[in-house]
């Protein structure tokens, strides 16, 4: 985000925290455009579908490790290592 952007941004979550409804709906937005783009930036170097499909399975819908690596035909290992990292990180 560009430093210029970022005092909109700031303003906005001023004003939302002094409860300014109207602020949050203005925010969510160039919140959401901002970590869409890191996201994008982030997983350029991932094998595709590799760590979404990890977070799918085991946050969203509860997998274990070995039910996960079962699924995706990944080592227990990676899988673990991934799901550490993304934890973590």
């Amino acid at each position: 985000m560009s430093s210029g952007a970022s005092k909109p941004l700031s303003e906005l979550l001023i004003k939302w925290l002094e409860g300014d409804a109207s602020a949050l709906e203005n925010l969510l937005p160039l919140v959401y455009d901002e970590l869409r783009r890191l996201a994008r930036y982030y997983l350029q170097s991932e094998r595709e579908g590799h760590t979404l499909r990890i977070v799918e399975l085991r946050f969203l819908a509860g997998l274990s490790i070995e039910a996960t690596s079962k699924l995706l035909k990944l080592s227990p290992a990676t899988v673990k290592r991934t799901w550490g990292t993304l934890a973590c990180g």
